[in-house]
């Protein structure tokens, strides 16, 4: 009886190595993401057959993003409280989703009132559609769940290969995507339910649990969460300078902008534009591209671990000029890929396919680089943290953790800066497109960006010249090196 027992007790679901149980997760989360994009496109669709026009459908897509961002704002405000489970939000989406399937149709075809045209009477039920849907589905992939945690690629994968997939199901299958949608919905749901009851953390006690409530670790040193923003004007500012982040969070907002702004408005005008001659089976000769380049991305990633390492640790001194090199070099190789996508004599679905493989593969290579280039602090004091009791130093925990929270406050501004700026700018490159050839505009966006590379490499010259050619900078080793000094 106790074998039996013991032996029940090992199979329970919890009992998985903590790799097998990010695995799990982390595959139905990618698989959930895939079937929003599902549900999203499908919601598109629908805007561009009413009308034909990229501006309103942009309208609905801008609806979309701020519903996520709505929802990260509510997701990092219920981590202060008890959140709700996260298989709530899966199953409202649900059906949210499932209802507007049913009914959503008749109300865009309803009696329109004599103040607003046909076309906003149409076009507003689906912006509050997509809003409401947006936030349901932020909050249920931003849940943190104490089962597993998702990993890096999953997120990179998502926004790399899901709006495409989901183009492909919703326009080249669309009698089937409803069912595709919901099983690859279902995995992550059955999951949540599961994992509902079961708490796989162990509580030490004792001794052990003495050391380890005394670790370095800054998540756990002081739950500090900054309320209000600083009354100096700028401060955000200020701190990406002292930080030395300037160069990095001008890459990587300007970039999200003009790239999230592209691909908010394009991918469904594209598709109807391939319905309407017949070629829409090149959207699977993209979709090809990407996932070809993302596997290609995902073996030089396991290749290169021992050089580059998971997200939270420092890239070593002797690599951090090298990776700056690829990092700029993933830039440009990103706006070549836009020019290609748009060139007309590269049309043919091979030539597609081999531009969204130069397009992802670059694409992937900045998401993996960019928070190895610009660390948290928890990271770099996990990295400094031996300097410190080398010299006899002692961090204070209050301190640092002041520091972590500044820092997550100054990500919350500029995460939310970017996603309005992205919603904003959806319904520009709609009307861009509608007055020029979606090629045309990729073209377009594809210059853009280099010039705006261009730009920061001749306003940063001594900064860049330092990160590419010269000895790696030290203002991050600096930086460090004061705080541990202020927190003793």
């Amino acid at each position: 009886m106790h074998y039996t027992s013991r032996k029940l007790h090992i199979l329970q679901p919890y009992m998985l190595d903590t790799a097998m149980r990010g695995r799990i997760l982390n595959g139905c989360w990618l698989l959930a993401a895939a079937g929003i994009s599902i549900a999203q496109m499908r919601l598109l669709a629908q805007a561009w057959h009413q009308n034909q026009h990229a501006a309103p459908t942009a309208c609905v897509v801008s609806a979309w993003l701020i519903g996520v961002l709505l929802g990260g704002i509510v997701t990092n405000a219920l981590r202060r409280h008890a959140a709700p489970p996260a298989i709530l939000w899966g199953t409202a989406f649900l059906g949210s989703a499932l209802a507007w399937r049913t009914w959503a149709s008749a109300i865009s075809h309803s009696s329109t009132s004599p103040l607003m045209s046909d076309l906003v009477a149409r076009t507003l039920p689906l912006i509050g559609i997509a809003l409401f849907l947006g936030l349901l589905s932020s909050l249920w992939l931003g849940q943190q769940r104490s089962w597993a945690a998702v990993g890096e690629r999953a997120p990179l994968f998502r926004n790399a290969a899901c709006p495409t997939f989901g183009l492909v199901i919703v326009w080249c299958y669309p009698n089937g995507s409803n069912l595709v949608g919901l099983a690859c919905l279902l995995p992550l749901l059955s999951l949540d339910l599961i994992t509902l009851s079961l708490t796989p953390r162990i509580s030490w006690s004792g001794m052990t649990g003495t050391l380890l409530a005394q670790r370095a670790d800054p998540a756990r040193w002081l739950p500090l969460r900054l309320e209000r923003p600083a009354r100096m004007a700028g401060w955000w500012r200020t701190y990406l300078v002292q930080r030395g982040y300037t160069v990095h969070a001008l890459l990587a907002s300007g970039t999200a902008i003009l790239l999230g702004g592209l691909w908010s408005a394009l991918p469904t005008p594209f598709a109807g534009g391939l319905a309407e001659t017949g070629e829409i089976n090149k959207l699977i000769a993209l979709l090809a591209g990407q996932v070809a380049a993302l596997a290609v991305g995902t073996w030089l990633l396991s290749r290169s671990r021992s050089l580059i390492g998971i997200p939270d640790r420092l890239i070593p001194l002797t690599l951090q000029t090298l990776a700056w090199r690829l990092a700029w070099l993933s830039l440009v190789g990103i706006s070549f890929g836009l020019v290609l996508l748009g060139l007309p004599q590269l049309q043919e679905p091979f030539c597609l396919g081999v531009s969204a493989w130069i397009y992802t593969l670059a694409l992937t290579t900045w998401g993996i680089l960019l928070p190895r280039l610009r660390p948290s602090i928890t990271t770099e004091v996990f990295a400094q943290r031996h300097l410190a009791f080398a010299h006899g130093r002692v961090m204070r925990s209050g301190y640092l953790a002041y520091e972590q929270a500044l820092e997550d406050r100054v990500n919350l501004v500029l995460s939310t800066g970017e996603g309005l700026m992205i919603a904003a700018c959806a319904p520009a490159v709609g009307l861009l497109i509608d007055h020029i050839a979606g090629g045309r505009t990729l073209i377009f966006i594809g210059l853009a960006l280099a010039w705006f590379l261009a730009a920061v490499l001749v306003a940063n010259p001594a900064r860049i010249s330092g990160q590419l050619f010269a000895r790696p900078a030290t203002v991050r080793a600096t930086f460090i090196d004061e705080t541990v000094s202020e927190a003793v």
